[in-house]
């Protein structure tokens, strides 16, 4: 992809955060265009801090400062729950009322999702009016707590491990089952001061203890679909499914909480992002994932937090390449918040060309390639909006006018917003067909009643 950083093209171009929402879209949020209803969202908790310390109350506060709030806090419920707002997976039908208008996701609806949404329009013109637009992107982070009494290096990254691919594929398969079975860049286990580390004793098996997501999650997605592109075989399941399903076919399931050996290995579920980082820094011998976001704790970071290098507790590197790894931070593990490292990402859609053209189109195969200048496991995350808000139940078109709007500055001056965040602005191109920005901008710009 020849593609341009939001980061570059903003720095280049010296734009204000005021032109940049009224040059977004058409139709894009300003002063004198507020004027719609008051909306909420909830989905996605990779989009908790975007969302809540960002964007929201920047909108409420510049944007349309007058009058009450027109967004109201978004609700951190998890992809899976968003999807299932909107009648995707679930028993029920889905609310489109103002107070759910729209869904945050990085686990973007499949055909059968897509379609179980816009089968609810109430009208006969069944005009397929789910949009996919991606509003930012992150990196997901392998966050790491050794047994009691064990430091860990490795030669490319010094007081941290690095994993290469198929390790990491290993450990979440539950394949590989032992600590001292990594040995992929030169990784070390050490004793820590006088403790002993009884990865290193000989005779003693230390088993690893994966933590996963216990909701529907689109981060658990992204990381099933990367971890398909090391391994595209059918899964065993431990409790058996009807049949043995591939990394990509759990990933695509609501909520997507199957993982391969369940019952025989050491496991445990905990719900949201923030669940996993809370077990895995009071666990020890636990390895889980979280977008970068929620890793940068001072349990995981270097001084002054108590993690990072020469601890027993830190994220670690991913191999990018032949002998080469990165770190999902741009600057590594310190206690200061700066871009997921997705810079130049090269994504790929399956079989077919990336990006996917439209919105309206299908993103689900959207993934980051094994091989990158820096990161692997980035990944896009979505806010789902109707096309026509006027074909489902109890919308109207002041909904509609500020989801438009709310978009607008998500995807015009909020770009800006997140860098030194730990995310990351959508990629722009010299090439139209592969500016992610432009498609998005021109998805929001389809927004109506």
């Amino acid at each position: 992809m020849n593609s341009l950083s939001a980061r570059r093209l903003l720095t280049a171009c010296a734009v204000s955060a005021a032109a940049l929402v009224s040059l977004a879209v058409p139709g894009g949020a300003s002063a004198s265009t507020c004027g719609g209803t008051t909306i909420g969202g909830q989905g996605s908790s990779l989009q908790k801090l975007a969302q809540n310390t960002l964007w929201v109350p920047a909108f409420d506060g510049s944007v349309c400062p007058s009058g009450p709030s027109h967004v109201n806090e978004y609700n951190p419920s998890g992809s899976g729950a968003g999807l299932e707002s909107w009648g995707s997976g679930g028993a029920k039908k889905g609310t489109f009322s103002a107070l759910n208008a729209y869904v945050g996701t990085d686990q973007p609806p499949n055909a059968a999702q897509k379609e179980e949404i816009e089968v609810q329009d109430t009208t006969a013109k069944a005009t397929k009016s789910l949009l996919t637009i991606p509003v930012l992107q992150a990196a997901v982070a392998i966050v790491i707590h050794l047994p009691k009494g064990c430091e860990a290096t490795s030669t490319t990254t010094p007081g941290r491990l690095s994993l290469k691919n198929s390790t990491l594929e290993g450990i979440f398969e539950g394949k590989t089952k032992e600590w001292k079975t990594i040995k992929d860049f030169g990784d070390k286990f050490l004793n820590k001061g006088t403790e002993k580390c009884p990865i290193i004793e000989k005779g003693k098996k230390v088993l690893i203890t994966r933590v996963v997501r216990a909701d529907g999650s689109g981060t658990t997605a992204t990381l099933k679909k990367y971890l398909f592109l090391v391994n595209k075989k059918a899964l065993p399941t431990d409790p058996p499914l009807a049949k043995d399903e591939t990394w990509n076919e759990i990933a695509e399931e609501n909520p997507n909480t199957t993982w391969p050996n369940e019952t025989a290995d050491p496991l445990l579920k905990e719900k949201k992002g923030s669940g996993i980082v809370t077990t895995v820094e009071s666990t020890e011998s636990t390895i889980g994932y979280v977008v970068i976001a929620e890793a940068r704790t001072p349990g995981f970071t270097e001084s002054p937090g108590t993690g990072g290098p020469k601890t027993g507790l830190f994220w670690a590197d991913i191999e990018n390449g032949k002998g080469t790894v990165a770190d999902p931070a741009s600057n590594g593990p310190e206690d200061k918040a700066a871009d997921s490292n997705c810079e130049g990402t090269k994504y790929t859609n399956g079989k077919k060309k990336f990006p996917p053209p439209t919105s309206e189109e299908l993103w689900n195969e959207v993934n980051s390639a094994v091989k990158q200048t820096n990161y692997t496991i980035c990944g896009f995350t979505y806010d789902l909006s109707l096309k026509h808000f006027g074909e489902f139940p109890g919308t109207s078109t002041e909904e509609a006018q500020t989801v438009s709007e709310y978009f607008g500055y998500e995807l015009g001056a909020g770009q800006s917003s997140l860098l030194g965040r730990d995310y990351l602005p959508l990629p722009i191109s010299t090439e139209p067909k592969q500016n992610v920005l432009k498609i998005a901008q021109e998805g929001q710009a389809k927004i109506g009643f």
